[in-house]
């Protein structure tokens, strides 16, 4: 049992350190591009028009929708009713 849970530690803290690992790289490379004036991240786009999930960019671009997402729109709620 103990062996079991010592080897299954060991496999998540090997993913974690690689995620962190790649997202440390990924930020280097938006660092990199935004000095030379390129916009910082890049996403891949289907050929639907969707955004691919699995691309470099794609948390950074959920941030920014976020962000921009509450200056655009812009609302406030003034009253609720039932």
């Amino acid at each position: 049992m103990k062996i079991e849970a010592d080897a299954q530690f060991k496999v998540l803290a090997a993913s974690r350190m690689q995620q962190r690992a790649s997202k440390r790289v990924i930020e280097f490379e938006a660092i990199e591009r935004k000095e030379k004036g390129l916009p910082p991240h890049k996403v891949q786009v289907t050929r639907h028009g969707k955004i691919d999930g699995a691309c470099e960019g794609k948390d950074a671009w959920d941030g920014a929708i976020r962000s921009l997402a509450l200056q655009v729109l812009n609302m406030a709620v003034v009253k609720v009713t039932e």
